[in-house]
């Protein structure tokens, strides 16, 4: 019967699809997102993105895939799909969909390590999904820019992003993200040494979660926490325990190599040995492979065995150097320029006889042509001020006339607006507005604002293509002073929709604050000359 009724539900989906004109795979890929999100993701990588037909279908397919890899915990190793769909959903200002996009652009840079620049998107997005009901995707964020805190070593900031992102979780009603967030915030604590609170939250962790993978990264860091405080019996209980639930990434070779330790510790340096090397079979890194390395040499070395720490301690300093490289690249390209320019200095004292022979000739050659060149260029400078003065005059006489033109406009209405009602009012104004303006004829409106400010929509296009027509007109508004109840009523919007697109234009202007928008504006409109 539960079969009869799946088979029906994903009917249904197919025909929804066909009246929304979205493709049926993608249709059924977004449902199936909800239940079974490996299905979802085997069916978003059998589709090829060229053969959608439309934008809409291509952001949503966008969208959707990077989705089906967060929910799989997989790693997508490339932005192209998400800045399109990012592209499209602010073009269309959807801005719920405009937000995850922003929210999984985040996380590709901070995949990447450009932690400045995800944290941006990461506050963008938060701002919009604020406004909705969307929890778990804020608590996401809140957890991520608790991650990002952490890394950076500020560990009480990151504690009240897990706090947030705990709250979120809780009211979002997802029990697995609340005890992820427990074993996050337990993390922080053990780095701050408050060992005893980290252990507290692992508890929380395990209590209330029945998700093997988390229960068992729970048990690592329980065992990691013993391990710190000195604790080896209870470290080796817990990291043996964890060692029997799944793993994702390097978490088993960590688990291996703490055990390692701790056996190390212990003086039981055959099990030292064993799990130190079983460690080594699991995706790690350098830094685990350094640590696994230095067990080995100190066991073998308390074992008497000299000729295998000889071995193990080469393969311990090749991975302390291959860290040491790694870590010190870019003073490498420092001593590498220092020396560049050390030749050259050697090169030019050789030269520098010759040099200066030739720079004295040349300065006097090009002393006696500059003085030429003066006289010549201060006539043409005189002309270029002059013409320039002009263009700025017929500027401020264009803008100052439309002005004028509206609010005279207005005042020949007063006694009309006194009489009638707010809404007939409102349409009064917009007829204004239009007459002297042309707002609904794009091609009008476009020509009289290019006369007035010096070709404003000409270069707002050239300069800033992804800027919509709405932006321009708001652009323009600005510049002529139009009060800002006018431009809500002019945009058919709201306070709140108008000041969301300020930030939006001052984005795509690559403005760093909303405020410095007027100003540039402005300035703009004075360099155009």
């Amino acid at each position: 019967m539960k079969k009869y009724f799946f088979f029906l539900h994903i009917l249904l989906i197919f025909l929804f699809a066909g009246c929304k004109n979205i493709p049926s795979n993608l249709s059924v890929a977004e449902e199936l997102l909800k239940t079974k999100p490996d299905s979802a993701l085997k069916l978003l990588q059998n589709i090829h993105p060229e053969s959608l037909k439309n934008e809409s279908n291509k952001a949503l397919y966008g969208l959707l895939l990077y989705k089906a890899f967060e929910k799989n915990n997989e790693i997508i190793n490339s932005d192209s799909l998400i800045n399109f769909s990012m592209n499209y959903y602010d073009k269309e200002n959807e801005e719920h969909e405009l937000a995850i996009c922003y929210y999984y652009k985040a996380r590709f840079l901070r995949k990447s390590q450009q932690f400045d620049n995800a944290t941006s998107y990461y506050i963008v997005a938060l701002d919009i999904l604020k406004q909705s009901d969307d929890f778990y995707y804020i608590a996401k964020i809140y957890s991520d820019l608790g991650d990002i805190c952490s890394i950076q070593n500020n560990y009480n900031e990151s504690l009240l992003k897990y706090q947030m992102a705990l709250n979120y979780f809780q009211i979002a009603n997802d029990s697995t993200q609340v005890s992820y967030t427990h074993v996050n915030i337990g993390r922080v604590n053990r780095f701050l040494k408050n060992s005893n609170e980290a252990l507290k939250n692992y508890r929380k962790a395990i209590y209330e979660t029945k998700d093997s993978m988390l229960y068992g990264s729970a048990l690592q860091e329980i065992g990691i926490n013993y391990f710190d405080t000195k604790e080896f019996d209870s470290a080796e209980f817990y990291l043996k325990k964890s060692l029997n639930f799944p793993f994702v990434g390097t978490n088993n070779a960590i688990r291996c190599s703490f055990l390692g330790d701790v056996y190390y510790e212990k003086c039981l340096y055959d099990s030292a040995v064993y799990y130190t090397k079983q460690a080594l079979k699991y995706p790690t890194t350098y830094f685990l492979q350094r640590e696994c390395y230095r067990i080995l040499v100190n066991t073998e070395y308390m074992r008497g065995n000299v000729e295998v720490m000889g071995k193990y301690l080469l393969k311990y300093q090749e991975y302390v150097d291959s860290i040491h490289t790694l870590e010190s690249q870019t003073k490498a390209i420092v001593l590498e320029d220092l020396h560049n320019k050390t030749d050259e200095a050697c090169k030019a004292k050789k030269d520098l006889i010759i040099n200066t022979s030739i720079l004295i000739l040349l300065v006097l050659i090009i002393s006696y042509l500059a003085y030429f060149y003066y006289k010549s260029t201060l006539l043409k400078k005189d002309k270029i001020q002059k013409i320039t003065d002009k263009l700025h005059s017929k500027q401020a006489f264009l803008s100052q006339h439309l002005t004028k033109g509206l609010s005279e406009a207005k005042l020949m209405h007063t006694n009309l607006r006194i009489k009638v009602s707010e809404k007939e009012r409102s349409i009064l104004d917009k007829k204004i507005y239009e007459k002297k303006l042309h707002l609904y004829n794009w091609e009008a409106f476009e020509s009289e604002m290019n006369k007035a400010f010096n070709n404003i929509i000409s270069l707002l296009q050239e300069k800033y293509p992804t800027l919509t027509k709405r932006e321009m007109t708001w652009c323009c508004l600005q510049l002529l002073e139009v009060p800002n109840k006018d431009r809500i009523m002019l945009l058919n919007s709201t306070q709140e929709a108008i000041y969301k697109m300020k930030q939006r234009i001052a984005k795509k202007m690559n403005l760093k604050q909303t405020k410095d928008l007027d100003l540039f504006l402005l300035d703009l409109t004075s360099k155009n000359i």
